[in-house]
């Protein structure tokens, strides 16, 4: 696989172990410096009409008890 001398097999293992086994980073900041937040506000053409509205594929089914309780609200 690697043709690699002994003393270069070590540097790249104390490498490796250093990078899996070391210390975590210091604090990273949480989102990248250069990125910046987008800002982007969907804008209606004139005439055009709203979307359909979508239905969850994977309800939450009510309870017997809620069930009751909506249908007597009725």
């Amino acid at each position: 696989m690697f043709q690699l001398t002994p003393e270069r097999l070590q540097r790249l293992l104390a490498l490796v172990d250093d990078v899996l086994a070391g210390d975590p980073p210091e604090e990273a900041p949480h989102h990248h410096p250069h990125r910046q937040p987008l800002r982007w506000h969907h804008t209606r053409r004139a005439g055009t009409i709203d979307a359909r509205p979508a239905f969850c594929l994977s309800p939450v089914r009510m309870s017997s008890r809620q069930r009751m309780r909506d249908g007597v609200a009725r």
